[in-house]
């Protein structure tokens, strides 16, 4: 039973079901659940019930040995039992897991789920943030004008620029730094004109004029902004979040730091992506934490259940 993908690189059509872009499809593969695999089916069917209560989130299960051969031959999974996740509309999204060599190791299914569920970049709202929050990793912000931009399409292109720059030039730069670091730093971006107020929160002042603004966001509210005097390429953010994950940035006056041994370094530097900012505004009073600000967006019910809850993310 369960569901069947087709030749294709896709579930978003499984059982004539068309799937909005962004949804996650989880499939389970089980050829003797009753049997050998019986441990593994139990985990899998518990780590996924509280996933179906999510809009967002298809599950399915396959436990016919002839379909879970079909998958085989078309590279999806190369044994059974294994689970496929896959955000659709997403090309290269598609991840897998071979229960039988990840039970009792490497966290529960369920964590290996919502972790898998993570893109290497997205938009950060009030609808997706608590997948984050669950996640509990440090968060690279990137805020962007995004007042010209659209939806993404397949590839990740959001058109619209940010201080001169072209906006998907700047998101495939953070994707090359999430390739290496995505399992340590959760990336993303938002809305900088939107969610002003939440910029400040992480150092950033001056409003919309400062954009584009990149900051590190920790559960320890430790203020980090990229300094804006960097240009915003791989090579510069790949040595800010170096600096992080190696504990030798620890506040703004040790990302300066960081930013005056680059430009002064001897050795020549990549200063693709110089940002032209506007004159910057009168730093404004502090509000309150980027959690709560993003929490903001949530429907009024989801807010209620989540009131109480602490804020902030990461280390």
């Amino acid at each position: 039973h369960g569901e069947r993908g087709g030749e294709g690189s896709s579930l978003s059509t499984s059982n004539g079901i068309l799937r909005p872009p962004g949804s996650i499809s989880v499939v389970g593969f089980f050829s003797a659940h009753e049997d050998i695999e019986e441990d593994e089916y139990v985990e899998f069917e518990e780590s996924v019930g509280s996933l179906q209560m999510r809009p967002d989130v298809f599950v399915g299960v396959v436990t016919s040995g002839a379909v879970a051969d079909h998958f085989k031959k078309l590279d999806w999974i190369d044994r059974t039992p294994s689970i496929v996740l896959q955000r659709e509309g997403l090309a290269g999204s598609r991840k897998h897991l071979n229960l039988d060599t990840h039970y009792g190791e490497g966290g529960s299914v369920a964590e290996w789920i919502v972790r898998a569920s993570v893109p290497l970049v997205d938009r950060l709202t009030g609808r997706n943030f608590g997948v984050y929050e669950k996640n509990g990793l440090p968060m690279f912000m990137l805020f962007l004008d995004l007042s010209a931009a659209h939806a993404p399409d397949e590839l990740g292109n959001i058109g619209g620029k940010s201080g001169g720059l072209k906006n998907n030039v700047l998101l495939e730069e953070l994707r090359v730094i999430a390739k290496e670091h995505h399992e340590r730093i959760s990336f993303v971006y938002a809305d900088g004109i939107a969610h002003a107020d939440q910029m400040v929160s992480l150092g950033i002042f001056g409003g919309a004029e400062r954009l584009p603004a990149l900051a590190m966001n920790t559960k320890d509210g430790r203020q980090m902004p990229f300094p804006e005097r960097l240009p915003i390429n791989r090579d510069t953010m790949l040595q800010f979040c170096a600096d992080f994950l190696s504990g030798r940035m620890q506040s703004a006056a040790d990302a300066e730091e960081m930013a005056r041994k680059q430009l002064t370094s001897t050795k020549a530097m990549n200063m693709a992506n110089l940002a032209t900012r506007k004159p910057r505004k009168e730093a404004p009073k502090e509000q309150r934490g980027v959690s709560e600000q993003f929490v903001d967006e949530l429907p009024r019910e989801a807010k209620r259940k989540g009131k109480g809850k602490g804020k902030g993310k990461g280390e």
